[in-house]
């Protein structure tokens, strides 16, 4: 990380960085949890699908498999 001196302390810009290096680790927990599953958009970018699409999309599969 580089900084101002001039403008931040060292102690606030490691505070950010500890933070951050926090958040990160969560988001990667979460991601590799069973959990967490589920497909997003970006799963399928060629079709540019959004959320909405893809919620519909994959009610009408389950529906047609009987499942849920």
């Amino acid at each position: 990380w580089s900084f101002s001196e001039e403008i931040h302390q060292q102690a606030t810009i490691e505070r950010l960085a500890e933070d951050y290096i926090t958040s990160l680790r969560a988001l990667i927990a979460h991601c590799l949890s069973p959990d967490s599953g589920g497909f997003t958009p970006s799963d399928f970018a060629e079709y540019q699908w959004d959320q909405e699409d893809l919620d519909d999309i994959t009610a009408a599969i389950s529906k047609s498999l009987g499942v849920a």
